[in-house]
């Protein structure tokens, strides 16, 4: 394991160090979440300055209105740490928001945007389902025709038979959101009209669709990116353990999105059944309300019966792939962690050295041996987290013999250690 973990340091010192320095001081100053929100909801502000010592630190955040261009004076102290967040909840009007964060005492200033609608983001989850089930159809696809040149084996009919049937859901389900889609339009131009009046517990079902609505469009859109990576490293892959345990771990992953979707479609419908059934709601708008509920919800096939549908044929071709991969390969799953530096030299002198922690699960795999046999091809992946930065620096290469001594790391922030990577792992199985 010890070259694994110096293969580790090497993609790191790449993958963490070199984005932290190239892309500013100031790149988590200011960060909102969620990024929209509808009429009266509220938005996360939240962000890292360098704190001061001795001191407080005290960061002033000054919203401006979309349409008024009036502003909204708000002071945040941060924690020791320089973090700091805020809740906003004066989106009483409608449009694209700006929030800028000043550090009190300096001229270092950033902004951030986000949006305040009277619509529910419905469509646009629409349109990242649909990209979901494009992706996924790729993935299965793919899968599907490299499976053709593998060596038959009992089983192998029942995965082409679950995977024909995947893609029949997934073709079911992008037929389900066109007529969604167009009486979700409806319900938006007659929210367009009464979102301004509309009765106050009507109004907070809705804030509580659309903020379930935005968690969903997050959530898919990460999903997309990971199935897209899975079908980059898989193509043109001679390591047939290597592709098992790929589309294992998706059909597990795939598996739990798919129950977090149905979750989520049935908790955006329930908040609009409130919405529907609050009295003195407008009479029209109620009945556009209740044809997209019966769309979602309550028809014989409903996205929600189709996610719930797919979460089953995932867990079922992911016990036939798991199946495959124990019989041939050789499988490690774990959880790696440990301590990293990373250097940059001049003339042969260290002048910046950078401190870290990395900590996440690894997964690897190879065609099964026994002692004595020829070696095998090793492959895998970790997907982590690094975090616990710290840093040095020296001037000796540029001016001799001055010493910096710890210093804050530019953009190696407390933030960035919310941020995920990936690594591919490649070497070999011998004696």
């Amino acid at each position: 394991m010890k070259t694994l973990y110096k293969s580790f340091l090497l993609v790191l010192a790449v993958v963490i160090l070199f984005p932290l320095l190239i892309n500013g001081q100031n790149q988590d100053m200011v960060n909102v979440t969620p990024d929209r929100c509808f009429l009266g909801g509220t938005i996360n502000v939240f962000g890292w300055v360098k704190p001061n010592h001795p001191g407080d630190t005290i960061v002033n955040l000054e919203f401006t209105k979309p349409v008024s261009g009036n502003k909204i004076q708000e002071r945040v102290k941060t924690n020791p740490d320089g973090k700091y967040s805020f809740q906003f909840k004066e989106t009483h009007e409608i449009g694209t928001w700006k929030v800028a964060a000043h550090k009190v005492g300096t001229t270092i200033k950033e902004e951030a945007q986000f949006e305040v609608s009277h619509r529910v983001f419905l469509i646009p989850l629409c349109l990242e389902l649909k990209q979901m089930d494009e992706k996924t159809t790729e993935a299965y696809t793919y899968f599907q025709d490299v499976l053709k040149n593998y060596p038959d084996f009992p089983g192998k009919d029942d995965i082409n038979d679950t995977i024909d049937e995947l893609l029949n859901d997934l073709q079911q389900m992008q037929a389900l959101l066109v007529p969604l889609e167009s009486d979700i339009q409806q319900m938006n131009n007659s929210l367009q009209v009464h979102a301004h009046n509309l009765p106050g517990l009507a109004q907070k079902a809705l804030i509580d669709a659309a903020d379930t609505s935005v968690k969903t469009i997050e959530e898919t859109t990460k999903q997309i990116k990971e199935i897209q990576e899975v079908i980059e490293s898989s193509k043109q892959e001679a390591e047939w353990c290597y592709i098992w345990m790929s589309y294992y771990y998706l059909c597990e992953q795939l598996k739990f999105y798919n129950n977090f979707l149905s979750t989520s479609l049935t908790g955006i419908a329930k908040s609009l059944i409130i919405a529907e059934t609050t009295k003195g709601l407008d009479k029209n708008l109620q009945t556009l309300i209740t044809k997209v509920i019966n769309r979602l919800s309550r028809s014989k096939q409903t996205p929600v019966s189709i996610a719930n549908k797919i979460m089953g044929l995932m867990a079922k071709l992911g016990t036939r792939v798991y199946g495959e991969l124990m019989k041939n390969c050789t499988n490690y799953t774990g959880e790696a962690e440990g301590e990293y530096h990373a250097e940059l030299i001049h003339n042969n002198m260290t002048f910046f050295t950078m401190f870290y922690k990395i900590s996440g699960d690894v997964n690897l795999t190879f065609q099964k041996r026994k002692p004595g046999d020829p070696a095998v091809y090793l492959k895998g992946n970790f997907k982590g987290k690094a975090s616990d930065f710290a840093c040095t620096i020296t001037m000796a290469p540029f001016a001799q013999p001055d010493t910096i001594g710890p210093v804050w790391c530019l953009s190696a922030t407390p933030l960035v250690a919310r941020r995920s990577f990936i690594l591919y792992i490649k070497g070999k199985a011998a004696d």
